[in-house]
């Protein structure tokens, strides 16, 4: 059987395990990323996350470290719009510029802007009063001393204090409540519905932590880690399906690829999608019991699925940014057509495509194709109400229904939509956590029983965004690279001793 060796095997394309990936591969280490998704490759893939904090000092540090073109980087920041809410009687832009934003809100929120304005600065002093680099030191405690250590910094800094607490009058304002959470909901995996005033401050900071859109989405900040990988002679394998993980003496030795592919062995395995799946892959040994009985408890409640609709470019608002959150009754649940998340597209010179993601619960996963037509109905009746000449030019074209022709010949000529479109909404699903204290947002630690097995999955921090990204693969990587230099340091011994 073919067997392949690398010092760090990477499962999955979350960004915290690519860029744990990429700094691997730039420090000298071999390094495989698998790409479990079937349909990473294909052109009609949607990307849901269409967000990301690209003003974040943690990310400019990692695209200067890994010594990122500058064009790329250009690139990602070609767009300066701004994130639009809109609301059925108002409309709101985020913007970079905190007097600017402050403007906006007093035009938005006339007889609650001092409040607001109190509320926004208090975010910022509460942001700027905590060590950041200290509390990423401490979160996802592994022993009794730091966790001792983490609850006393709690404690210090009043992390445990909410968002509720801060004097912003959102239980009487149903527009102004949904206007944060909105927010708050589109940038994290795990959703609290009473979160934390640092983690409101750390996410929504308006001279900092603003959302802006990358340009190409969450898919080209992905694609920017795995060429840095491979242009430091890592390997990169789309469409990648493993049997099992090889597991012997108390270590994970690399994974068996189904069919001819052989295995791959390594020194460090880092598994790098969704929790859900490393169930089964996981040993039947006692020591493992407490990781999956976390796992079986983590249970998504709501899943991000992403339609497509096209219209002739004229018909654009010139006022329309590229990111749109439309909300289309602030007193009903965020979810569903009452939550739309847009992103504004180039289909071609001519073609705008609205990428339009909402929040569905679970078993939507299973249901039939056909029931999801009276649902992109609705949705085209609300994108109308923005585009209102559009009437007859807003086509409807992701996903759409297999042509019967194509379903009977031996090889299909085409991929079939409903897949592509159930499959990005299972890799995206979004929990639910009922956190009692601030410690409680990170329940499952990027450690593992064993050694050279880490964690990467975007449950870990989901709570924290795009921020807890980042740092997620910062603290692997420097978790493995301290493994690696005791290693020489030992071998250097052995040699002084031989000679």
């Amino acid at each position: 059987m073919l067997e392949r060796y690398c010092d760090a095997l990477v499962i999955g394309t979350e960004l915290s395990g690519l860029i744990t990936a990429a700094f691997l591969a730039r420090r000298g280490l071999t390094v495989h990323v698998l790409d479990l998704d079937p349909y990473s490759q294909s052109d009609k893939q949607p990307d849901p996350f269409c967000v990301a904090h690209l003003h974040s000092k943690l990310l400019r540090s990692i695209l200067g470290r890994l010594n990122i073109p500058e064009n790329d980087i250009q690139f990602l920041s070609a767009t300066e719009s701004p994130l639009q809410i809109i609301f059925p009687k108002k409309r709101i832009e985020i913007s970079s510029n905190p007097v600017t934003f402050y403007e906006e809100l007093e035009r938005e929120f006339p007889d609650k802007h001092d409040k607001i304005k109190v509320f926004y600065e208090t975010l910022a002093r509460i942001k700027h009063q905590v060590e950041s680099q200290q509390l990423y030191s401490l979160i996802l405690p592994t022993s009794f001393r730091e966790r001792r250590q983490l609850m006393r910094f709690v404690k210090e800094n009043k992390l445990d204090q909410r968002l509720a607490g801060l004097g912003l009058p959102i239980d009487d304002d149903a527009t102004l409540k949904n206007f944060i959470m909105a927010q708050l909901k589109m940038v994290t995996y795990a959703h609290t519905e009473s979160p934390f005033a640092f983690q409101v401050a750390e996410l929504l900071n308006p001279s900092e932590g603003e959302i802006y859109s990358i340009r190409g989405g969450h898919h080209y900040l992905k694609k920017l880690f795995i060429d840095r990988t491979a242009h430091h002679e890592g390997a990169y394998r789309p469409d990648a399906k493993i049997e099992k993980l090889l597991f012997r003496d108390g270590i994970f030795q690399g994974a068996q690829l189904s069919g001819f592919d052989g295995n791959v062995l390594a020194r460090y395995v880092i598994w790098n999608t969704s929790l859900k799946r490393l169930d089964p892959y996981l040993p039947p040994l006692f020591r493992f019991r407490k990781l999956r009985k976390k796992i079986q408890n983590l249970k998504p409640y709501l899943h991000w699925f992403t339609s497509y609709f096209e219209v002739p470019r004229e018909f654009i608002p010139p006022p329309m940014r590229e990111n749109l959150v439309i909300i289309d009754d602030p007193n009903q649940d965020l979810k569903g057509t009452n939550f739309l998340s847009v992103q504004i597209l180039e289909a071609s010179p001519t073609v705008t495509r609205f990428s339009v993601s909402y929040l569905l619960p679970p078993d939507s996963l299973e249901a039939e194709n056909e029931s999801f037509i009276p649902l992109h109905e609705k949705i085209r009746e609300i994108l109308l109400k923005l585009l209102p000449f559009a009437d007859n030019q807003l086509v409807y074209t992701f996903p759409m229904a297999p042509n019967r022709e194509s379903e009977d010949t031996l090889f299909p000529l085409k991929e079939n939509d409903f897949e592509i479109f159930k499959q990005t909404a299972r890799s995206h699903p979004i929990f639910r956590l009922e956190a009692k204290s601030f410690t409680d947002l990170f329940q499952i630690s990027y450690k593992t029983p064993s050694p050279n097995f880490y964690l990467t999955a975007p449950e870990i921090l989901g709570s924290m965004g795009y921020e807890g990204k980042f740092m997620l693969g910062l603290k692997v990587t420097d978790l493995i690279w301290q493994d690696v230099e005791k290693e020489k340091k030992r071998a250097m011994k052995l040699e002084r001793r031989i000679a």
